[in-house]
């Protein structure tokens, strides 16, 4: 086997010296680094992801209500208590308990206390009407609703009528009960959702440190795309779809993407100007298609033109076997397959949690869930296979090869079926990778 390798290896080396530059550069890199490279392992790929992606964090300041979905990348602190006042859960009156006689009560009505005005004092013996979140007038330490008040005016002045039994503090809202001053109220590392925003609205953080999300780019090469609006469309031709499905993935599972809805030509040169034009405005450049070893596929090319180091260009799957992945230290570009399936399926595993790591976002483990009947694989690579959800057991899904792009319209996700076994049980569990957040 040995003689062989090393006799294969020799007559590429001599195709490659006798073909033109452009298809050298595609012969010496393509099959290089698909044939002479094994193949890694999904979890080889998902380290060596993991590693570039922890590298390529960012942070950057940026006012809090833009920062949905970012992850905080400092620690938030209280500036003052919270509440930063004792103020009154209840609209009705405020008084202080030592004031009330046993039973029924009737004290003069003397003030209005409504939210946002400055606090009042209470005058002994009397009452103040309060609005709720009011600051508690200084003196008073029970605000009765005014359910159980009934007002009154007597020549020409008002009181306040109840017979309720009352205590100290009731409805009240105590000054710091909440926060000290100084105490932590989001740590670094947490995902700023709506309920975080409001925190540091409350706290004055306008503006706020967090990771900074790639700058993505989407795009597709290939002569036979056309845009989607075409109507004339000739008989070679198909309408551009692949960059639409990863690039509303990305923003379905809540990240950012642009897409670039003209197809790259099929050249060697279109590929290397498009690719060094995106990476001087995006971190990470996503393309379909061009990424196997024919005479025209150039992705590897025009990565290598970047001076873009492959990390891997092969994994052990079906589908997406030729999935590439390469990077300089500003810009990272995945080669997806142009297989609708294979391009989708790339994307939901290993572009999300790549894009997670750089924001220094939390994994999304895929779920554990049994299969509901009993498959065959034989071939010894991991099986990424389209399941529907059915009496909480997948089943698996027929579809037409991994360009069957309509097959995954009625699918919950795919099952992902290891290398090293060929038969897998009815209601034996496995992961499984949904396609939508919810």
């Amino acid at each position: 086997m040995q003689i062989y390798a090393k006799l294969f290896v020799h007559c590429i080396k001599k195709i490659a010296r006798l073909c033109s530059y452009q298809s050298k550069k595609t012969l010496s890199y393509g099959l290089y680094a698909v044939f002479m490279k094994p193949l890694i392992t999904p979890e080889q790929a998902d380290a060596l992801l993991a590693a570039k992606g922890q590298a390529m964090q960012k942070t950057i300041l940026m006012p809090f209500n833009k920062a949905l979905n970012a992850v905080l990348a400092e620690t938030v602190f209280s500036d003052r208590a919270y509440p930063p006042y004792s103020r009154a859960t209840m609209d009705g009156i405020a008084f202080k308990q030592s004031d009330r006689q046993m039973g029924d009560t009737f004290l003069p009505l003397k003030h209005t206390q409504a939210a946002g005005q400055a606090r009042t004092s209470l005058q002994a013996g009397t009452c103040t009407r309060i609005y709720t979140g009011a600051v508690l007038p200084e003196g008073a330490d029970v605000v009765l609703r005014q359910e159980d008040v009934r007002f009154e005016t007597q020549n020409g002045a008002s009181y306040a009528y109840f017979s309720v039994p009352t205590e100290s503090g009731q409805n009240i809202h105590p000054q710091g009960s909440d926060l000290a001053a100084g105490q932590v109220v989001l740590e670094a590392g947490t995902v700023l959702r709506a309920k975080e925003l409001a925190v540091l609205a409350t706290f004055g953080y306008a503006d706020v440190l967090v990771y900074k999300k790639p700058k993505v780019l989407v795009f597709s090469l290939g002569d036979e795309l056309v845009h989607p609006s075409q109507k004339n469309i000739l008989s070679h031709q198909i309408r551009l779809s692949n960059a639409y499905s990863v690039g509303n993935l990305l923003k379905e599972w809540g990240l950012e993407a642009d897409i670039h809805e003209v197809g790259i030509a099929d050249n060697l040169e279109a590929a290397q100007t498009f690719f060094m034009q995106a990476s001087i405005n995006y971190d990470l450049l996503i393309s379909t298609g061009g990424v196997s070893v024919g005479d025209t596929d150039h992705v590897l090319a025009a990565c290598k033109y970047l001076n873009a180091t492959p990390l891997f260009h092969g994994i052990s799957q079906r589908p997406g076997k030729p999935l590439l992945f390469a990077a300089t230290p500003k810009v990272c570009i995945f080669g997806l397959p142009g297989n609708p399936v294979s391009a989708y399926v790339c994307t939901l595993r290993y572009v999300l949690p790549f894009l997670r790591h750089c924001a220094n976002q939390a994994s999304n483990p895929p779920d554990l869930i049994s299969l509901g009947s009993k498959v065959y694989f034989k071939p010894e690579l991991t099986y990424f296979l389209p399941v529907k959800v059915a009496r909480k057991v997948v089943e698996p899904l027929p579809t037409n090869t991994s360009g069957d792009l309509f097959s995954l319209t009625k699918a919950y996700g795919v099952v992902e079926l290891p290398s090293h076994l060929s038969t897998f049980e009815a209601g034996s569990s496995w992961p499984v990778w949904k396609f939508s957040p919810d």
